[in-house]
């Protein structure tokens, strides 16, 4: 059944959260409704997952209600009433479900019959859902060795990955574990494909009821946000406590030490049952997060290297029941989680106004410098109570605002941001890598050295930066490699039509 309207020229919705724009159908009379339902800005109501939709029958007059993946229930009340409708997409009429079966809301209970403040969604493990999370992993895993491998018998891994984790057969593979030198030396232990769909399955399942708890000014590991979002977010900071830059003020910059190698695992199982009540999902999450992947870990990187790496950072020398391997999905969301104990204590006990954190760095504002140095011991004093952490001594940095806030790799000062020195350093250290081979410009390198300036234009383009933009194109530009007028990408020549 199609989803035409009638041929009085559409229905158009003014029922709050929807829009709608008619569309002709070409060699009809009649109207479609436009193929998109732009919401609105208010929050998704609790048990929304399969919402009811009103219908217009192509052949009369009359409304379908109708739940996505059901039947329409037609009726004629609304338009003989006039009244209005919310619209559809137009095209055939398909059966929709969730990727998680997801059940009525719910509320808990104590154990003296009070009833929990918190109301929650129960979800059933689906195959839908195993197949979504292998889709959104393989994004950022194309054609890798170990994609590969697992994609050579799609399906059946699949199918037998969804019945591991239905029946609680699922048992963690082997990860690797190499060193990364830049920007600076750190340990990155890398899950196997395989389970990295299973954290997407973890992921997917919990991180919106998770996402409605964090604080806008978390940045990190959370869709639409990020470090350009807390760039932003921070500048305007800075310009509202200064007013516009007209009044002193001051910034406070700290650091968790040794973050990831000191999370424990006790108390981050207590945060995330909190709010996690399918069975199924509790025993999933222990598992991967009280996984030790030293045991059996493939070492990639030489001897030297892992010796290369502080003690104190190494996850190879990290205490019994504490710290969370780099490299995984869940184990950035669940720092994020974990970190969110100490957001909430900022914002409702000490009631600072202007606070942002991406990962473990926290920059606060205040006009004076005498309570951001009170908010330094009482936020140092709540981490070290209550999440075992502790602010690290030598990364404390309270300064004039006006001075310059180096925040998520970009140096914020009045009235102009610029990006940071040793992350420009960085791209001008691959061009002299190319230009001492050569300047080679066969396809293969000339795509990957497109690739990667075209990465630090795109977050020069954010700030002040066509100075520097236009000194990358120049070193690069040849009969190869040409920039757009206002440096703001670089194409090699095969690729410009």
């Amino acid at each position: 059944m199609s989803i035409f309207s009638s041929d009085d020229g559409g229905i158009n919705s003014t029922r709050t959260g929807y829009q709608s724009r008619g569309r002709k159908v070409p060699g009809s009379g009649g109207r479609i409704s436009s193929a998109r339902i732009k919401r609105s800005s208010s929050k998704r109501q609790w048990g929304s997952a399969a919402p009811w939709f009103w219908l217009a029958s192509p052949n009369n007059n009359n409304n379908g209600r109708v739940r996505r993946g059901g039947e329409a229930d037609w009726n004629n009340n609304n338009r003989n009433n006039s009244l209005p409708v919310p619209v559809v997409r137009s095209g055939p009429a398909r059966s929709w479900s969730p990727p998680f079966r997801t059940h009525d809301c719910c509320f808990r209970f104590h154990e003296d019959g009070r009833r929990k403040d918190s109301l929650y969604m129960h979800t059933d493990l689906t195959i839908d859902a195993v197949f979504d999370a292998y889709f959104d992993c393989r994004r950022t895993k194309r054609n890798s060795i170990n994609q590969l491998r697992f994609e050579a018998d799609l399906e059946s891994n699949l199918v037998a990955l969804y019945s591991d984790l239905a029946n609680g057969n699922y048992r963690i593979g082997r990860s690797t574990a190499f060193i990364v030198t830049r920007p600076k030396i750190r340990e990155v232990w890398a899950a196997d494909f395989r389970d990295r769909v299973v954290h997407h399955v973890i992921y997917n399942a919990i991180s919106d009821r998770f996402h409605r708890r964090f604080i806008r000014d978390s940045y990190a590991c959370i869709p639409g946000r990020g470090t350009h979002d807390g760039m932003r977010r921070v500048s305007s900071f800075a310009r509202s406590i200064t007013r516009n830059w007209t009044q002193p003020a001051y910034f406070l910059k700290a650091d968790v030490a040794n973050f990831f190698n000191t999370i424990d695992h006790n108390i981050l199982i207590d945060l995330v049952e909190r709010h996690v009540y399918e069975d199924w999902l509790r025993a999933l999450i222990r598992q991967v997060a009280l996984h030790d992947p030293r045991p059996d870990a493939a070492m990639r990187s030489p001897p030297t290297l892992f010796s290369r790496v502080p003690r104190h950072k190494s996850l190879l020398h990290a205490p019994e029941g504490k710290g969370l391997p780099i490299g995984n999905l869940t184990s950035q969301f669940f720092a994020n989680l974990y970190m969110n104990e100490l957001d909430q204590h900022v914002k409702h006990v000490l009631k600072a106004r202007h606070y942002g954190r991406y990962v473990d760095d926290m920059v606060l504002f205040h006009e004076d410098p005498s309570i951001l140095n009170s908010w330094y011991v009482q936020m140092d004093n709540f981490l070290k109570t209550r999440l075992g952490l502790r602010l690290h001594p030598n990364k404390k940095h309270l300064n004039r605002a006006d001075s310059g806030i180096d925040f998520t790799g970009f140096i914020i000062k009045p009235g102009r941001t610029y990006l940071r020195q040793t992350s420009l350093s960085g791209c001008k250290r691959k061009i002299r890598a190319w230009e001492r081979r050569g300047s080679p410009v066969d396809p293969e390198t000339l795509e990957k050295v497109s690739q990667s300036l075209n990465s630090y234009l795109g977050m020069l383009r954010q700030v002040n930066g066509y100075k520097a933009r236009k000194s990358l194109c120049c070193r690069v530009e040849s009969l190869f490699l040409q920039a757009d007028g206002e440096c703001t990408k670089v194409r090699t020549s095969s690729s410009i039509k």
